[in-house]
């Protein structure tokens, strides 16, 4: 069963988490990460840009797992960001305990993120592309 889920920060300096406590396949329905309005009240579709921390920008969407909450973050699979209205390919498998995706906002922008979320299949662990904890 899939589950549908908003993350959004209503232009506040929050982080926001979803967790779960099984391996999931994340599936990207919508981004609004880090992108501010023009001059014309709207906003430029930029797709969705990669490394988004690394590259210093201060707002991104992540997705990360770990083996327990002690730990939360032993790995971490991307980081996202910009402004894409249908990213349906981008999707990641975290075969971890725990799993999560997190908006992290510094309050400059009025972030939202959709995703679709259900626990990994047997098909999704034998990927090559799956990420899995040590």
């Amino acid at each position: 069963m899939q589950s549908y889920y908003t993350l959004r920060n209503y232009g506040r300096t929050s982080n926001c988490s979803l967790t779960a406590l099984f391996p999931v396949r994340v599936s990207l329905l919508t981004l609004s990460v880090g992108v501010t309005m023009t001059g014309s009240n709207f906003k430029v579709e930029t797709g969705t840009m990669k490394k988004c921390l690394e590259t210093g920008h201060k707002d991104y969407l992540e997705v990360s797992g770990g083996t327990d909450f002690a730990v939360p973050r032993v790995l971490t699979g991307g980081n996202l960001c910009g402004l894409d209205s249908y990213p349906g390919h981008i999707s990641e498998t975290i075969l971890c305990g725990v799993s999560s995706v997190t908006l992290v906002s510094s309050g400059e922008y009025d972030n939202s993120a959709t995703v679709a979320v259900r626990q990994a299949t047997e098909e999704d662990i034998l990927s090559p592309t799956a990420l899995l904890c040590p």
